[in-house]
């Protein structure tokens, strides 16, 4: 709890009342890092009031209130820092980072600032996210020149980048996204846009998983290279990373192809996702889809003709109760001619291609889960319920 004094230093930088705050230092009386009921302290609280004369003095003043983090549950590592980002208060951010003001280490995991339930105040944990979740493209400058890296991860293993994908703001997300291409080398960019979150996401993978046709649109976009036009005729090349399946058990079709959520099943319909499946359906996909029926159908009609003439034998009269008039014979009796052993061949091939299917479609199953693989078995065909 705080102490008379300690409270009177809150609220003299909640004030603005430098001259207060002045005279309670000077006192030994006052601890400089007391804290409010939320944990936050003299500084924390200037901030949030703009108090700005009162913010200067305590950070010249008590140096060691410029990193310390407010401990409350709610505002858990919240920094001045990320207080004065959030404010878009560009002198002070310039003047916390030159008193030495920590940017790399200071990570808001409060439960005001997590993604869960749908929170409007998820903003990356990090002081670089924050900046870039407000739009303002000065103190996101200010922030990368002073050391702020971009491949940041917080602790659901979001980058800067994946943050921006969840923002609601497109102009603004576009904006942002712009800039901080601007900012590094391209070569370090390609890596910033390849990482992958906790879930295995990457910025385009969110946006696919997110159903944010209008981001994914965005993205992919950027990445394309026009090598000609001429008039309304233009030679484009799209970035199939993350996209195909080739070589990548998450890529965005996989995504498309494996929700339940309507909005991304629409996003089959988008540039360059349809062209890349009707190019795979032309090159391979309908013979493969030729193959695979005749194949089924083949081994539908070897599992039909094994049942209808399965070996079976007429129970005597004396022996039958008038409903069950045949049985099945001994397994000596089974395979005694020829048509017995042409069965036994047809049954080998339906034990053989149970298991084939059962191979090809249990490791399917897994990657999707069992809910998922129901609703595309409806959708996509019959084949493997049969």
């Amino acid at each position: 709890l705080c102490r008379p004094k300690d409270n009177e230093l809150l609220e003299a930088a909640r004030h603005n009342d430098v001259k207060a705050i002045e005279r309670l230092l000077v006192t030994e009386k006052v601890n400089p890092l007391a804290r409010g009921e939320l944990g936050e302290t003299a500084l924390h609280m200037a901030l949030l009031c703009d108090s700005q004369d009162a913010a200067m003095m305590l950070i010249h003043r008590i140096p060691p209130l410029l990193n310390q983090p407010i401990t409350s549950d709610m505002y858990q590592g919240q920094t001045a820092l990320h207080i004065a980002v959030m404010n878009q208060d560009v002198q002070m951010v310039r003047e916390l980072l030159s008193c030495g003001a920590d940017l790399h280490s200071p990570r808001a995991t409060g439960s005001c600032f997590t993604s869960a339930d749908g929170s409007s105040c998820y903003y990356g944990e990090f002081v670089l996210s924050f900046a870039v979740c407000t739009g303002n493209g000065e103190i996101v400058r200010l922030l990368v020149k002073n050391g702020a890296t971009l491949k940041a991860q917080d602790s659901l293993g979001n980058s800067v980048l994946h943050v921006l994908v969840q923002h609601h703001d497109a102009e603004m997300v576009r904006s942002m996204y712009d800039l901080l291409s601007e900012l590094v080398q391209p070569d370090e960019w390609c890596q910033i846009e390849s990482l992958a979150n906790s879930e295995g996401y990457t910025p385009l993978k969110l946006a696919v998983a997110l159903g944010d046709d209008a981001m994914f649109s965005y993205l992919v976009e950027r990445r394309k290279k026009v090598y000609w036009t001429m008039g309304t005729i233009s030679y484009t090349v799209y970035d199939l990373r993350e996209i195909d399946t080739w070589g990548d058990q998450r890529s965005v079709l996989d995504i498309i192809t494996s929700s339940s959520k309507k909005k991304v099943q629409s996003m089959i319909d988008l540039r360059p996702v349809k062209d890349l499946l009707n190019h795979k359906w032309n090159s391979f996909g309908f013979n493969y889809f030729l193959i695979w029926m005749f194949s089924y159908m083949f081994y539908v009609m070897v599992f039909t003709i094994c049942c209808l003439y399965r070996p079976l034998k007429l129970i005597p009269p004396e022996l039958s109760d008038n409903i069950t008039i045949m049985a099945l014979k001994e397994m000596h009796e089974a395979y005694s001619t020829k048509e017995d052993f042409v069965r036994l061949l047809g049954e080998i091939i339906t034990v053989m291609g149970a298991a084939v299917i059962l191979y090809l479609e249990v490791p399917y199953i897994i990657k999707i889960g069992p809910k998922n693989y129901c609703k595309n078995t409806v959708i996509g065909g019959p084949f493997p319920v049969l």
